[in-house]
C-alpha cells in the first residue's frame, strides 16, 4: 500500500510553483490537481487528470472533538493515505480513473477520472 509524503499546503505551493524551473528539456509535468477537504466533503467531489497528473488533498476542516482528521481510500484499496490532520495535505499520481472515501466519515466520497 502506498503512503504518501505528507507537506504543509505552503511548501506544497512552493514545490508545484518551481516545478516547471528544470532544465530537463521535455514538456513540464502538469501541475497537481488539488482537492480542498472542508466542510466533512471533498471539494470538487470528481476531478479529471491527465496521465500521470497527480492530485494533492488539502485538509481544511476544523478538528472538532478530535473528529476532523480525514484519509483518502481507494475504494479498490490500491491507496490509503492514514490520517491528515488540518493543515496538512497528500499528493498521489492515479494511474486510472477511480472513487475514494473517507475511511473516518465514509459518506465523504469522491472520482478521479484519468485520460
Amino acid at each position: 500500500m502506498t503512503r504518501p509524503r505528507r507537506a504543509p499546503a505552503l511548501a506544497l505551493s512552493a514545490a508545484v510553483a518551481l516545478a516547471g524551473c528544470g532544465g530537463g528539456g521535455g514538456r513540464p509535468a502538469a501541475a497537481p490537481a488539488t482537492v480542498e477537504i472542508s466542510l466533512y466533503a471533498f471539494a470538487p467531489a470528481t476531478v479529471t487528470v491527465s496521465r500521470g497528473q497527480a492530485v494533492t488533498w488539502v485538509e481544511r476542516d476544523e478538528d472538532v472533538a478530535g473528529k476532523g482528521a480525514h484519509s483518502i481510500v481507494l475504494d479498490d484499496g490500491s491507496y490509503d493515505s492514514g490520517l491528515v490532520a488540518r493543515g496538512e495535505s497528500v499528493t498521489f499520481t492515479p494511474s486510472v480513473s477511480a472513487t475514494y472515501h473517507c475511511d473516518v466519515h465514509n459518506y465523504m466520497r469522491g472520482a478521479i477520472t484519468v485520460r
